[in-house]
């Protein structure tokens, strides 16, 4: 399975830049797979995407490395579940950057932050989302 991670310290705006993925890859054709969205709480969630082709996974918790709640427990139930692709959010260090690092072939890309307006803010989610599609 290839994994993008999507990096950035916490409270950055990784969830919002997923959610912006998530809803992109819907207008593109994705349906979401029957009975695999979850709400992982704190509006993060993961689900499954299938276009026909391909299936991609995406969860927007990327907090913790180990535990039930584990960024390595959620992209293993995409991989168990057929995602060809998988999409997340990971910290900036340590166990969650390494959570995607463990998967031979992973991108991971830094969340584009900004200090400025709703607009510039804007910008920069659009930027990311652009590079994230370009590496799916």
């Amino acid at each position: 399975m290839k994994v993008i991670g999507l990096s950035g310290r916490a409270g950055c705006g990784k969830t919002l830049t997923l959610n912006i993925v998530y809803h992109e890859l819907k207008k593109r054709g994705y349906e979401p797979v029957s009975g695999m969205l979850a709400d992982l709480n704190n509006g993060d969630f993961l689900d499954i995407l299938y276009n026909g082709i391909q299936t991609i996974g995406i969860v927007t918790q990327g907090d913790w490395p180990a535990g039930p709640y584990s960024l390595h427990g959620y992209l293993e139930r995409l991989r168990a579940n057929g995602c060809f692709k998988a999409i997340c959010a990971c910290r900036t260090k340590g166990g969650t950057k390494n959570s995607v690092k463990q998967y031979p072939d992973h991108t991971i890309l830094r969340k584009t932050i900004v200090e400025g307006t709703v607009e510039d803010e804007n910008i920069a989610n659009r930027h990311d989302l652009s590079l994230i599609l370009e590496k799916a």
